[in-house]
């Protein structure tokens, strides 16, 4: 499974690969559906990254909206159901 520590890592090379300014602060949220941890999100500089852990994807959403990447994480990454 990916821990959270592994996975700020690899949010941060992500802004790193778009060129966002690694000094700029970074806003961290969870997600809740219906009372349940389904995700977090990240935004640095309008980039929004979206963690989703049941689909075991990453999202990538430019500061217009519109959805740049998408990784999906490789199987030793996913939760058990």
């Amino acid at each position: 499974m990916l821990t959270t520590q592994s996975c700020h890592e690899m949010v941060q090379s992500l802004f790193d690969e778009l060129g966002i300014d690694p000094a700029a602060p970074i806003s961290e949220s969870i997600l809740l559906r219906d009372g349940f941890l389904v995700g977090r999100r990240y935004q640095r500089e309008g980039i929004r990254i979206v963690w989703f852990f049941e689909a075991a994807e990453l999202k990538v959403w430019g500061s217009d909206g519109k959805l740049l990447k998408v990784f999906v994480l490789p199987e030793q990454h996913r939760q058990a159901a």
